[in-house]
Formats: C-alpha cells, structure tokens, sequence
C-alpha cells in the first residue's frame, strides 16, 4: 500500500495503530490505492465500490469473474481473518472479500500477503 500511494510504512502503520488520523488527501490516495470509496473507507458506511474509489465500467454490467482469483482472495481473506482472530459480521466480511477482489482483477495482480491485510484492517477498524 506504501508503494501505491507513494507513503512511507510508517505513517500507514501509524494510522493503523491510531496513533494518528490521515489528511483529506492522504484519504483519497488510499482509498484510489484500495479501489474503495472515501467514504467507506472514513466511516465503514455506504458502499465501498461507490464515489472516488469507484471504477466506472465496474457499474455498466455484469463483468465476467474470474473464479480461480476469487477464490485466492476469499481463502487468504478468511485465514487472514482467522489467524488475527478478527471477527466480521458476515455481510462485512463478504464486502471486504469483494473489495479484495476487485482490487486485485482491476490490476491483473495476484493477492499478497499485505495488501489483504491492509484492506481487512480498513474493513475491521474502521
């Protein structure tokens, strides 16, 4: 995540300890970083393939999914859940799944150990 919005690992990981709060812009990068909206990702409300995050032909219609992919992300999702003993309600849990996976087939990458524990830790702390 450091590398995709050009931030140092440190200030990511002291947002993540809350230690302290991202600037407006440094919101907005992280969430064009995640593929999620500014607002999902501020308050855990709304929709996080909505607003600035959103990709726009992601709303035209049905894309084809690649499956293989999907479930890449939904089983290191859920052991990355489980071995940090992070508890989602089932609906949060499906969105972060969603979110990962978009996430990685918009940018033809496979998932990675710590930008699945980015993105769940955006999920679970917000």
């Amino acid at each position: 995540m450091a590398e995709k919005t050009g931030m140092s690992t440190s200030v990511l990981r002291s947002w993540r300890a809350e230690k302290s709060d991202p600037s407006r812009t440094s919101l907005v990068k992280v969430a064009r970083a995640a593929g999620v909206s500014v607002e999902w990702l501020a308050t855990g409300e709304g929709d996080p393939d909505q607003g600035a995050g959103a990709h726009p032909q992601q709303a035209a219609g049905p894309q084809e999914m690649d499956l293989v992919l999907l479930e890449e992300v939904a089983r290191a999702a859920i052991q990355e859940l489980k071995d940090r003993g992070i508890v989602l309600e089932p609906a949060d849990q499906a969105r972060a799944i969603r979110v990962l996976y978009r996430h990685f087939a918009s940018r033809s990458e496979q998932p990675d150990h710590d930008t699945i524990s980015n993105i769940i830790d955006l999920a679970a702390y917000r």
